[in-house]
């Protein structure tokens, strides 16, 4: 996994310019290792709640709950910033709220996506809703979410704050969609790097 991701980084450099940290190849190689670790587990038990061919490909108005959350994330590495984005709506498709934050640091797309699921069941706590579907379009963070493997890494000490956070909360789970049925939330992340530039 290190020598793919230096083999990575030394291909930013050559074709895109762009320089990656030892630290960063580093990251991003244990982050692959334990998603590889993850996804073998499967072969005995099956890790998701979610058929991964069942990933929607236009939002749908929640069916089965009362809620339903789209989360994305977004990097600007020239920034040295990422954000995230959430969109909720009710059963009747409206827009109940909105955010967007913006946070420093460069960091892999799947912390990224995971910081914005922990900010969207933050969220839901802190309302105290319940029957509520969280959509995003990060396989991964799903498949870790919904599993039993412990990670020790960033990736994996955050996926266990978001197990945490759903074992207080009723009825709120997790599914996949595909990044056309995620395209709104995927705009609302990337908003932040307006507010960022223009304040700054």
């Amino acid at each position: 996994m290190i020598l793919w991701r230096i083999w990575l980084a030394r291909n930013d450099i050559l074709w895109n310019k762009k320089s990656t940290t030892v630290l960063e190849v580093v990251r991003s190689a244990r982050t692959n290792l334990d998603t590889w670790k993850n996804a073998q587990t499967r072969v005995f038990t099956p890790l998701l709640n979610v058929n991964f061919s069942s990933g929607r490909e236009h939002w749908v108005k929640p069916v089965l709950t009362k809620f339903k959350i789209n989360v994305d994330g977004a990097l600007f590495d020239s920034e040295n910033r990422f954000g995230i984005g959430c969109i909720i709506r009710n059963g009747e498709a409206k827009m109940v709220e909105a955010f967007s934050k913006s946070k420093i640091g460069k960091v892999s797309p799947e912390i990224a996506e995971v910081i914005g699921m922990k900010e969207a069941l933050s969220w839901i706590k802190q309302k105290d809703l319940s029957d509520v579907e969280i959509e995003t379009d990060s396989l991964v963070v799903v498949q870790a979410i919904n599993g039993s493997v412990q990670m020790p890494s960033q990736f994996g000490l955050l996926i266990q704050d978001c197990q945490s956070l759903l074992s207080e909360l009723n009825n709120v789970f997790v599914s996949f969609v595909k990044r056309s049925a995620n395209r709104a939330t995927n705009q609302t992340s990337r908003l932040v790097l307006f507010y960022v530039r223009l304040y700054l």
